[in-house]
């Protein structure tokens, strides 16, 4: 299990590894080439011990090969495209505000 205080690894803006999105089931189908999670909890909350914040905000999306640009700098109110990184690799992920979900931490 997972210590949640101030030094916890999981920041608001974090991409997941493909493990972690695995063990929280939270690939739909056989996409797990291209799907991505991204904590969005805010740090504060992460710092909370489990008994007072439960659970950490996610949100669920994919990889895409060709960013389509209704879906940048917040055109679109409920989807969302942009460009990240995992380490030294360029990305872009493709979000939608539907695909917010909650992970328990009592779970890592």
């Amino acid at each position: 299990m997972a210590v949640w205080d101030s030094s916890t690894k999981w920041r608001q803006g974090h991409l997941l590894p493909i493990q972690a999105i695995k063990d929280a089931d939270l690939l739909v189908g056989d996409n797990s080439d291209s799907a991505i999670a991204i904590v969005i909890s805010h740090d504060c909350d992460l710092a909370q011990p489990p008994e007072s914040e439960p659970a950490v905000e996610i949100i669920v999306g994919c990889k895409v090969s060709k960013a389509d640009g209704n879906f940048a700098f917040a055109k679109n109110a409920r989807r969302l495209q942009l460009n990240c990184s995992a380490g030294d690799v360029p990305a872009i992920v493709d979000l939608s505000a539907g695909a917010k979900t909650f992970v328990s931490r009592v779970f890592y």
